[in-house]
């Protein structure tokens, strides 16, 4: 007798995987993603929302108690910008100055900050606080590098603000001439 084998064939379930919508949402995300990019001029600036210079709302304030180093006039930096974000002078303006000093680049304003830092250091009184004035539509780099740079001076209060410029009032309109 002959015994016939037969070949039980097993199935096997294999894995239906829906490559085709996969890829459809994978090329939808990049081209979001590519669309929507904004290169480095965008990454670049920095819309400043800080409080206004004298502001006294309970938000802004960050510690209403007076310290007794404080109470000394702080070194102000003015960094008005040429309207694309890019810095035109640097003027700093401490207590002892009758008018604001100009300064063409960073390299000369990290020289004398330096050099007021370390004179107060040498005759041991506290540093004094540093306030930066800047453009609204300045560039972050040089926001964050003078922030940089204030550090490397020495100072350790260093105070980002905008610059408030008074705003012109809008004229009004001309009266039509009715004849």
């Amino acid at each position: 007798m002959r015994h016939r084998h037969r070949r039980v064939h097993e199935t096997h379930t294999k894995p239906d995987l829906p490559i085709t919508p996969m890829l459809d949402m994978s090329f939808q995300l990049l081209a979001f993603f590519v669309i929507t990019y904004k290169p480095a001029t965008l990454e670049g600036s920095l819309a400043m929302s800080l409080p206004k210079p004298g502001s006294d709302t309970p938000s802004q304030q960050v510690n209403s108690e007076v310290l007794e180093d404080d109470k000394e006039q702080p070194v102000m930096v003015r960094v008005p910008s040429n309207g694309s974000g890019l810095i035109l002078a640097y003027e700093l303006n401490t207590a002892t100055a009758a008018e604001p000093i100009r300064f063409p680049d960073s390299d000369k304003l990290l020289v004398e900050l330096k050099s007021i830092a370390k004179a107060k250091i040498d005759a041991k009184e506290p540093v004094p606080k540093l306030e930066y004035q800047f453009a609204p539509d300045i560039n972050y780099q040089f926001v964050i590098k003078q922030l940089d740079e204030a550090k490397q001076a020495g100072f350790t209060k260093v105070t980002p603000t905008l610059i408030s410029e008074p705003k012109a009032k809008p004229m009004a309109p001309a009266a039509p001439d009715l004849k």
